[in-house]
């Protein structure tokens, strides 16, 4: 007997850990006991038929195992889903359900009363980037010729209103930047409805109404060496936009960094921000509230500017207004020198240095739990 997932959602290999193919191999009948285990999104988009072998009869047992493999945005119908998942651990005393979540607990519902519901905390997955550019020869000292360096493919309301803070104040001159208005994951580039969709969002904002609308909608890198291969809508591999452009870093004192949908209750972590701790390239970053609290306390990855961020940006406030706060610390650097910066990122070296280090022992962390976290769900299970 055998489970066929319907909808299915690959997991790339560079997403994959040996724990999650171990688990998902598991899935199928064990002795009377139905074990199926998959990556977040597609247990969920299958759960119904799921659900339909808690009545099968000549099944023992249930457990299903949400994994947190590639899971960057919740699901798009996660509240009903996981109403479901709880009258269901209230109705059948023969399912289990387990989640392993990289992130902090964004399901919402509590299933704290519930002793066949397991909950694993694996923040450590975050270092699944760093085989990504371990090999990358790190920045160190070096003469600042640009304050900034933000690269914003994907259209966003914050990376819009970002771009139209730099237009409207001659910083990008002052940066590497760029803004290609992409309407939605591999889709189309230079969107001008997603643009104008934005835009009129701004223009009905109580914070960023009187930004000027640039007179270019969309803003390219000059030589953009890859450029064409986001053209081309890559089918498979690693997305070009997580190359790296040395230069770029180089020549640049920080990255800017708007991540995916900010706004959502699920921090979303991306290769933008660890390839810059990786790099050794200071960063000021703005994500969904307590994204900072999360790199602190649960990664141990502080930049040493993070009480600021903390108390303006990161949490306790509405997102325009942490965005507001956001661009108020920009101006502060925005303010100084070339040859300021200079010094700052000199100064800043060791500091870069450690936090390098403590990513790269996320990834140790992680590749060393996956034992222990196979056993727990292993036992949980009763296989």
């Amino acid at each position: 007997m055998s489970f066929v997932f319907k909808k299915f959602h690959k997991t790339p290999d560079h997403m994959n850990l040996e724990l999650f193919r171990s688990l998902d191999s598991m899935t199928g009948l064990h002795n009377g006991h139905f074990f199926i285990s998959s990556n977040e999104e597609t247990i969920l988009d299958n759960y119904d038929d799921i659900r339909k072998l808690l009545e099968d009869s000549s099944v023992t047992s249930v457990t299903v195992v949400a994994h947190c493999a590639d899971a960057a945005m919740p699901h798009n119908d996660l509240v009903t889903k996981l109403e479901q998942v709880k009258k269901d651990l209230i109705r059948y005393k023969n399912f289990k359900f387990v989640l392993i979540a990289g992130l902090p607990y964004h399901w919402e519902i509590n299933f704290d009363d519930h002793c066949n519901f397991l909950y694993i905390f694996y923040p450590e997955y975050q270092g699944i980037y760093w085989p990504l550019y371990k090999n990358e020869l790190p920045l160190g000292p070096r003469p600042i010729k640009k304050h900034f360096l933000s690269l914003n493919k994907r259209a966003d309301v914050y990376r819009q209103i970002l771009y139209y803070t730099f237009d409207q104040n001659s910083w990008i001159e002052k940066s590497h930047f760029s803004y290609l208005g992409e309407d939605y994951i591999h889709g189309n580039l230079y969107s001008e409805k997603r643009f104008l969709e934005i835009d009129a969002q701004i223009k009905s904002s109580k914070y960023f109404k009187n930004l000027m609308t640039p007179t270019k909608k969309f803003l390219s890198l000059h030589n953009d060496t890859f450029l064409e291969s986001y053209q081309n809508n890559y089918s498979s591999g690693l997305d070009p936009t997580w190359n790296i452009d040395h230069r770029l870093y180089k020549e640049s004192f920080c990255s800017i960094i708007v991540e995916s949908s900010p706004t959502n209750r699920i921090i979303n972590l991306s290769e933008k921000t660890f390839r810059a701790i990786t790099y050794k390239h200071p960063f000021l970053l703005f994500g969904s509230e307590n994204t900072h609290r999360f790199l602190i306390q649960d990664l141990g990855i502080d930049l040493g500017i993070y009480n600021d961020v903390i108390a303006n940006w990161d949490t306790g406030i509405n997102n325009d207004q942490r965005f507001e706060n956001f661009i108020k610390f920009i101006t502060k650097i925005a303010n100084l020198t070339v040859d300021d910066l200079t010094v700052i990122n000199n100064l800043l070296d060791n500091k870069t240095s450690y936090l390098r280090d403590q990513y790269r022992h996320v990834y140790d962390q992680m590749m060393s739990k996956q034992n222990f976290i196979l056993h727990s769900v292993k036992k949980f299970s009763n296989l």
